[in-house]
């Protein structure tokens, strides 16, 4: 459905789940709490849109076949009457304690077999028809009466994360230890041999790519450090002969759970109809997710764009590097941006947060705590109109470095240092891959702390950054391949900056000082350079803890810090004078 400045809040019905037979507190003669209509009109008047109310499986069909939607009736009967748009949030994903020990469904088990949880194996073909199942009741029960549903997919909280234990305080999560690789079912190796069948073609490729001695597909194993729970060498510490195979079983995995979910989605569109389905793929934690949770935001991204729906991102409060990893890719592949507060911010870190929300394009406002942050919420709904910041800066993300599990908090660090001079967006190799340097009109190319990067795309940044783009490559060490190679064009780039083709090269030490210097040379002086191109207009620059983000009719500003700035900001006509208390948001009309 459209998206506009709209203000959603949720976790109606959790109690009942964690009261349920499959929840944390199984209570049979428990008594739900439902807010009165009264209770409910008073958010209306205040400026909530939507309600979420949780509707799990486990609770609604407490014996096979015999269904009992009488507590969401209620639910659905008071939050309309209130003028509210009710909204499922679907758990499937757990299944009945009927069917836990039937053979019918298979478990997720983790890659050394000894974690059993209760969710449903994306592996198992069987499960999307379980799903299916689920959807039609919701339909056949409800009709018409939904305006929006959102898809299950895994994790704790149905989004898309393989299972962790954080939803133990809810439901019964089974034996679901963090840090695992959840593929020790029956089905999951099979998978993985075929596709490894289908991306090399021949034993006799792959054994070349891994370094290795198969004799046919089905002798391929998960990499050995899966029954273990992680790999035992890191980042660049990973030997290069065991890198290629590594990244092999990572991108399977993340992709298996995200045609998983794409199955999910179609099983909703299918019975819904596809301007009603809506989906939660996770957050993103303030940087990249740990490898082994699966929640590759990117390809989330990419899957919504291509079945076209909506997105609501979690995790959200005001990390800026992160929000810009993920709504640069929901942006990339026109994907409406939606998100969701992390619990527990104080009022100026959900300020930041809003912030970062609407310079990354959100066209809804999320939270669980109203009754905390109602008024910062009603104040800055109307910059929710899904425009975002104007920028033609860009930031590399590492996200092979990530994948071999290295530490990606130096990249994140830098990208937060340099948003007190610009805004950017950042690009995941992924974006890179299917176009987006090029489709983005991006003219500025940074990347810091990124020291290993796939061959091809480097190749695609060369070929960019010949083309007349500039790119800025912050580094402690030579940049290397995957397969371990240094002999590469960019460890040639130097401080003062190198012509290659039409564009410009820097290379800067890995300190942030060094790295903001050429940055804000190039970011607002390109034109100083031989053949450089028109800089952005200059409304920032300024290391002072302001945030600054570019509208169409609009600036936006963020003082981050803890004392009050004055700040003066170059326009058309005359400078703009603000005075920017911290920790608020203050919108002035562009000029």
């Amino acid at each position: 459905m459209s998206d506009g400045p709209r203000l959603t809040t949720g976790n109606l019905s959790v109690d009942v789940i964690t009261h349920s037979a499959i929840g944390a507190r199984p209570d049979p003669n428990y008594t739900p709490s439902i807010p009165s209509i009264e209770a409910l009109r008073e958010l209306k008047d205040q400026g909530l849109w939507g309600y979420e109310d949780y509707i799990a499986w486990g609770v609604v069909e407490p014996a096979e076949n015999r269904w009992d939607w009488s507590h969401h009736d209620e639910v659905c009967r008071r939050v309309t009457a209130a003028g509210l748009v009710y909204i499922p949030y679907i758990w499937c994903h757990y299944p009945p304690i009927w069917l836990r020990d039937d053979d019918r469904i298979t478990l997720m088990r983790s890659g050394n077999g000894g974690n059993i949880c209760y969710m449903l194996s994306i592996y198992d073909p069987r499960t999307l028809d379980w799903y299916r199942r689920f959807y039609e009741a919701l339909k056949a029960h409800f009709g018409d009466r939904l305006t929006e549903v959102y898809a299950c997919f895994l994790g704790p909280f149905a989004e898309g994360n393989y299972p962790l234990p954080y939803a133990n305080f809810v439901v019964d999560v089974g034996d679901c230890p963090d840090g695992q690789y959840w593929c020790g079912d029956r089905f999951a190796l099979p998978l993985f041999q075929a596709a490894m069948r289908k991306k090399y073609g021949s034993i006799a490729v792959l054994n070349a790519a891994w370094r290795a001695e198969l004799g046919e597909f089905a002798a391929i194993t998960f990499p050995p450090e899966i029954a273990g729970g992680g790999p035992a060498q890191k980042g660049l510490a990973r030997p290069v002969a065991q890198r290629r195979r590594w990244l092999d079983f990572i991108h399977w995995y993340h992709q298996t759970l995200i045609d998983f979910c794409a199955g999910s989605v179609d099983c909703v569109v299918e019975v819904f109809g596809r301007e009603r389905v809506a989906a939660k793929p996770g957050g993103n934690c303030g940087g990249m997710n740990p490898v082994s949770w699966g929640t590759y935001n990117p390809g989330f991204a990419k899957m919504a764009g291509a079945k076209r729906i909506a997105l609501q991102s979690a995790d959200s409060h005001g990390a800026y590097w992160a929000d810009k990893w993920t709504s640069s890719a929901y942006a990339f592949y026109g994907v409406p941006y939606r998100t969701e507060a992390a619990g527990g911010l104080t009022t100026e870190a959900f300020i930041q947060r809003t912030f970062s929300d609407v310079s990354c394009g959100a066209s809804r406002l999320f939270s669980y705590e109203l009754d905390k942050h109602m008024s910062t919420c009603v104040r800055y709904l109307p910059l929710f109109t899904g425009e975002r910041g104007q920028t033609d800066v860009a930031l590399l993300a590492p996200t092979t470095l990530h994948y071999l599990g290295g530490d990606v908090a130096p990249a994140i660090a830098a990208g937060m240092h340099l948003r007190d001079y610009f805004d950017y967006d950042v690009l995941d190799e992924l974006l890179i891959e299917d176009g987006a340097l090029e489709r983005g009109h991006y003219r500025v190319l940074i990347a810091a702390h990124c020291p290993v990067v796939e061959a091809h795309i480097l190749e695609r940044i060369r070929r960019w950054n010949e083309r007349g783009g500039l790119l800025i490559w912050a580094m402690a060490e030579p940049v290397q391949t995957v397969e371990g190679n240094t002999d590469l064009w960019i460890n040639t780039a130097t401080f003062e900056g190198d012509r290659l083709g039409k564009g410009w090269m820097f290379g800067t030490g890995p300190d942030t000082e060094s790295l903001a210097a050429v940055a804000g040379r190039v970011v607002y002086h390109s034109d100083t350079l031989l053949g450089g191109p028109q800089p952005m207009p200059l409304v920032d620059g300024q290391g002072d803890s302001v945030w600054t983000t570019v509208r169409t009719h609009e600036l936006l500003f963020l003082n981050v810090g803890t004392e009050t700035v004055e700040k003066k900001v170059p326009s058309n006509a005359s400078p703009i004078e603000l005075t920017l208390p911290p920790r608020s948001i203050v919108v002035t009309t562009r000029q």
